[in-house]
């Protein structure tokens, strides 16, 4: 990927909760986040899940209905479940790992520490998904998340060690993934706090340079 700075379900819905609760509707309405918890404004939920976990992160990918739930188990630090059934079943996948090597701006290694955000990609690629990570770290999937690797392009970026920094928790953090509806192969990416940087994907090897 080449990145540049820049200025600036259909059938089922989830919103994460920080309290532990993570509920969902199989519907096309829109769930909503009220005092730690899911529900829908117009009937009761379908389902609920994680008790006791903080989730801080749950989405429904619309190209195959399967849900997302990204944990935060403190202690025992970033997990990451996927049901294919709409909530009746759910399994482990590995969350993103940092490369062995990957340093912060002073020399303490990279490791995990929060899932900001998980974004599927358009149905024109099938299985990608975009995660978002404190500290700093963008990571792809191609196989709707059985595994993920770092975007290298971004997070080799000349100005992460030199400008980037936390805002509201202790390391930056990518918190938004955003994909253009009128070019599917453009992404910009929120970083807090370090502005916005958009890149482009390279088809033919599906990697992003940074444009801006």
């Amino acid at each position: 990927m080449v990145w540049m700075k820049s200025r600036s379900c259909k059938h089922c819905r989830v919103v994460d909760s920080k309290k532990g609760l993570m509920s969902w509707e199989v519907t096309a309405s829109l769930l909503e986040r009220e005092k730690g918890c899911l529900f829908s404004r117009r009937r009761p939920t379908d389902g609920e899940s994680h008790l006791g976990v903080r989730v801080s992160y749950a989405i429904v990918d619309r190209r195959t209905q399967t849900l997302y739930a990204c944990l935060d188990h403190g202690h025992w630090g970033c997990k990451l479940q996927r049901s294919r059934d709409r909530g009746k079943n759910w399994e482990e996948i590995p969350a993103p790992k940092y490369l062995d090597g990957s340093m912060l701006k002073d020399d303490r290694p990279a490791v995990l520490r929060y899932q900001w955000c998980l974004t599927p990609r358009p149905a024109i690629q099938p299985g990608r998904l975009y995660m978002g990570t404190e500290p700093g770290g963008l990571f792809v999937s191609d196989d709707e998340g059985d595994s993920f690797r770092l975007v290298e392009s971004l997070w080799n970026h000349p100005s992460r060690k030199e400008q980037w920094m936390g805002g509201g928790l202790d390391e930056p953090g990518i918190h938004s993934v955003l994909i253009d509806p009128r070019d599917p192969n453009r992404i910009s990416v929120g970083i807090s706090v370090a502005g916005v940087s958009q890149a482009q994907t390279v088809a033919k090897h599906g990697s992003l340079a940074i444009v801006a």
